[in-house]
């Protein structure tokens, strides 16, 4: 990354945590730190991937929302 350009980064803390963050590489790092299925033991999985990918990314994620969201509300995305 370009010494012009700042580090950025989120972290959710709920449950899961969740971190994202942008790297020296010019990638995106998605980390979920979690309970497994059974509660039993602590896990965290990683995710990377090109920072020019993080637009279209973000806008599927966010389709996935409102999809997510007239799910829980009853009312159509849009």
């Amino acid at each position: 990354m370009a010494d012009n350009q700042k580090k950025a980064n989120m972290v959710i803390l709920d449950r899961p945590m969740i971190s994202v963050e942008t790297t020296e590489y010019k990638e995106v790092r998605i980390t979920v730190i979690g309970m497994d299925g059974a509660m039993e033991n602590i896990r965290q999985q990683e995710l990377l991937f090109p920072l020019d990918c993080a637009e279209k990314v973000g806008q599927f994620l966010l389709q996935l929302a409102g999809q997510a969201g007239s799910v829980e509300t009853g009312k159509k995305p849009g």
